[in-house]
């Protein structure tokens, strides 16, 4: 089981996020040790070498330079994997992470909703095309979301979008990257601009669509857990900790085993 925690600038965008993440849909991928305000340096200091996650809320930024050194070790040695949701311009952890060029503006990137499709020139470069790579969670995942939103799927693929639920989604502006060519961008909408969900191609870090809705319907739910699962568990990983994880799915599926906490 992987360990979070949660950063917050915000008391309620943290708490929003804590409540999608300790959601019964993720019991089974991780579990939320911590939710704590970005100023705290000292304690993310502490918590940071036994994290596996760490979930940015909206409007995270003013991390030390300390901590923020500290993250980008992590992320660069593949110990630490980065979700980022909603966030504004300025000095944000994205931009003080390098991910986002300098500017200061306070914008708010986030997208209408109701526009939603996915790339499938990426989004197949990882799944469809690398299928007998993932582990059998992720399998079995991408097996459900793909025959349950077989509808939703055969529009996107016909150049149309599907709502996913929220009056807004995130929307990386893709010009403001220090280097779009880093990431695959697994989903876009109606701005050909900005992106929805972006996947570093170097390290296990990620821009998720969810952006602080509880009303999202199930195919974002589903997305969400999706994306999750494979950063988490295939993304970059070796091809002994993809073996791994299958042995321990397949030992769980036998009642060979019933609990396990792995660090």
């Amino acid at each position: 089981m992987f360990k979070g925690a949660v950063a917050q600038s915000n008391s309620h965008f943290g708490g929003t996020l804590l409540k999608k993440l300790v959601s019964p849909l993720f019991k089974d991928l991780f579990t939320i040790s911590y939710c704590v305000d970005t100023t705290d340096t000292d304690k993310w200091l502490e918590i940071i070498p036994e994290v596996n996650i760490i979930f940015f809320s909206a409007n995270s930024h003013y991390f030390s330079e300390e901590v923020v050194q500290l993250i980008n070790t992590r992320i660069q040695e593949k110990k630490l994997t980065l979700f980022f949701f909603r966030f504004v311009s300025g000095n944000n952890i994205a931009r003080q992470l390098n991910f986002y060029k300098e500017k200061t503006d306070s914008s708010v990137h986030y997208s209408g909703g109701r526009n939603f499709k996915l790339n499938f020139n990426d989004f197949d470069k990882l799944f469809t095309d690398n299928y007998h790579k993932l582990s059998f969670n992720v399998q079995y995942q991408l097996n459900q979301f793909t025959d349950t939103y077989s509808g939703e799927i055969k529009m996107m693929k016909g150049n149309n979008y599907v709502n996913i639920g929220n009056e807004y989604m995130n929307g990386v502006i893709l010009k403001d990257l220090t280097c779009v060519d880093d990431w695959y961008i697994l989903a876009d909408n109606l701005e050909k601009t900005r992106g929805t969900i972006l996947l570093h191609k170097k390290f296990k870090v990620c821009f998720c669509h969810w952006y602080f809705s509880q009303n999202d319907n199930e195919f974002s739910k589903s997305l969400l857990k999706l994306t999750f699962s494979y950063v988490l568990l295939d993304h970059l990983n070796d091809k002994n900790i993809v073996k791994y994880f299958n042995n321990l799915k397949k030992r769980q599926e036998e009642c060979k085993l019933t609990d396990i906490d792995i660090n």
